[in-house]
């Protein structure tokens, strides 16, 4: 069976304003061994890290020096032998990181400027994949029985944004896929952190996000050069740049063949969004309890203070006894004080849960509504059509996405995502 690829990378727009330049590299190339019998594509990513000062030129090392090397060691195959071609990416990724260290001795600067994630798939033509992987890139496979995940693990370093690059290499990862996938997409953090939930969420996969690319088979080099075009298109366009400012790196790889033989695929949307909610729900209520936890702190660290001062002035007063009886009224008016305090703040509560239950059954109206027009679309009937399609689900996911603030604090502006293709 034939295979179809390409590979997109593209500067991000937080380097753009930066005026530095694009860290992302990405490489594919297609390999026949005189011997073997089967056709080898190998995919290759890396992002180099953005805190190293040369990470661009180690990401390109990395992923030039792996390409090649697995192309030589795999000349000579014979046959599918796991171990032996396992042992082949061990060896291209210790070559890259050799070659990484070697051109920084030469131009005689710190070796660690140079760091960068590296992740890397041998796919052979029957669906059988190899995989070597270090860093926060990752890998969705979609199985030829129509199921679908991401095949890696993030390697995030124990402080907030950090990653482990390929300089850690008691973390580097190498694998065979259990199942034999249709089709693989090879991307860098920004993408995958967008389109792939994190650990809490199971690495769930967002799967109208890579619907295009996974159910529309390539079957010749016109299709491939329409989907590229459309993805290089879509992830320069104004609404997915506001979602992702990072550098972009996008590579697809296809069997053709699996891909037009997978079955229906459903992806069930509503279920995505209640799971989402009661995520945010948790997270609200958590906050919330710190919230009330240490406004009670802050009352009682009061209180404390206030009681003090009074000791204080029944030492230095010797008419206090006189006025106990006003001290005890002036308390029992402040306790009254606070319970009309706290009272406010319960209908506050109450109103707030209110809009959020009219928030909610809103975008369970709109979810059916869209359902019923989904129902009513025309058949797709190539692969433009299924774009112009399935691009209005990923507008919602993106634009409801986009709505919140990230964890790091990088706020983004809500829109819907247009239709690149017309």
């Amino acid at each position: 069976m034939y295979m179809k690829s390409f590979a997109i990378t593209q500067q991000g727009q937080s380097h753009i304003d930066a005026g530095t330049n694009c860290q992302d590299c990405s490489g594919v190339k297609e390999i026949i061994p005189e011997n073997l019998g089967h056709v080898l594509t190998i995919g290759a990513i890396a992002d180099g890290v953005g805190s190293c000062e040369f990470s661009e030129d180690g990401s390109r090392i990395a992923v030039t020096t792996v390409l090649s090397e697995i192309e030589s060691q795999a000349a000579d195959l014979e046959e599918l032998e796991d171990d032996k071609i396992l042992a082949i990416l061990r060896n291209a990724f210790q070559k890259a990181l050799d070659a990484i260290e070697e051109y920084a001795d030469k131009e005689e600067l710190p070796f660690i400027e140079f760091d960068t994630t590296l992740t890397t798939a041998v796919y052979v033509d029957d669906g059988t994949v190899y995989l070597g992987h270090i860093g926060d890139d990752g890998i969705v496979a979609m199985y030829t029985d129509g199921t679908y995940e991401m095949v890696t693990e993030r390697h995030e370093g124990e402080e907030s944004n950090s990653v482990i690059p390929i300089t850690g290499t008691d973390f580097w990862d190498f694998k065979k896929l259990e199942k034999k996938a249709a089709a693989l997409i090879l991307v860098t953090d920004g993408v995958l952190d967008l389109a792939v939930g994190s650990k809490t969420f199971n690495n769930r996969v967002f799967f109208p996000f890579f619907k295009t690319a996974f159910v529309n088979p390539m079957l010749s080099e016109e299709d491939k050069e329409e989907m590229k075009t459309f993805w290089d298109e879509y992830l320069k366009s104004k609404e997915f740049r506001q979602a992702v400012r990072d550098d972009i790196t996008f590579e697809l790889i296809q069997i053709p063949e699996l891909v037009a033989a997978l079955p229906e695929i459903d992806f069930d949307e509503e279920a995505w969004n209640s799971e989402t909610r009661a995520y945010q729900e948790r997270v609200d209520a958590v906050l919330s309890k710190d919230r009330e936890e240490w406004e009670e702190k802050q009352r009682k660290g009061k209180q404390r203070k206030g009681t003090q001062q009074e000791d204080e002035e029944k030492i230095k007063d010797p008419l206090f006894e006189r006025h106990k009886v006003s001290g005890l009224q002036r308390d029992q008016d402040q306790r009254e004080e606070q319970d009309q305090e706290q009272n406010q703040e319960q209908e506050q509560d109450k109103d707030q849960d209110q809009e959020q239950d009219q928030d909610q059954e809103q975008a369970q109206e709109q979810n059916q509504a869209q359902k019923q027009a989904q129902k009513e679309d025309p058949p797709v009937s190539s692969i433009k059509d299924n774009i112009v399609r399935n691009i209005k689900t990923v507008g919602e996911y993106i634009g409801g996405l986009v709505s919140r603030e990230r964890q790091d604090g990088a706020g983004v502006k809500k829109k819907r995502m247009k239709k690149i293709i017309k």
